[in-house]
């Protein structure tokens, strides 16, 4: 008795031609290097415009602005909406307001001490005198021991 044969099976293709190409997964903490903005990109888009407010009818030169204070970084000489900083993505400056509702005792000579007159020392310096010759003789025992 023959042994029966088994038919070849028929090619199949490789894997590698059936599996679409699917592009890796997008790190959401992953920084994109498009996304910085340069300032040679704020001056493009500054190109023919005031870079005191953005105009495009006079150059920041004949614009005065100089004593306007932007709202963003804080310095003088420009609008908050052409803040090269604000545009970069820099925090907003942070101001510090005085308000009445502190009240700050001021450290100073109260007004049962006498103040001192402009050119003579204040009343505890001989106190600090002492303390000074006291630590030099502390200091030259110690260098005579090493």
């Amino acid at each position: 008795m023959t042994m029966p044969t088994i038919p070849p099976s028929a090619p199949r293709p490789s894997t590698a031609s059936i599996t679409p190409f699917a592009p890796p997964a997008h790190d959401p903490n992953a920084i994109e290097v498009n996304a910085t903005k340069s300032r040679l990109d704020w001056t493009h888009m500054m190109a023919g415009k005031c870079y005191g407010c953005g105009s495009t009818q006079h150059t920041k030169a004949n614009g005065n602005h100089e004593h306007e204070i932007c709202g963003h970084c804080g310095q003088a000489g420009h609008h908050e909406a052409v803040c090269f900083d604000k545009w970069a993505g820099k925090p907003k400056a942070r101001r510090v307001a005085a308000s009445e509702s502190l009240s700050a005792k001021i450290p100073g000579p109260s007004s049962s001490e006498p103040l001192p007159t402009p050119g003579s020392p204040p009343p505890n310096f001989n106190d600090m005198l002492a303390q000074l010759h006291q630590l030099s003789a502390q200091f030259a025992a110690l260098k005579q021991s090493f």
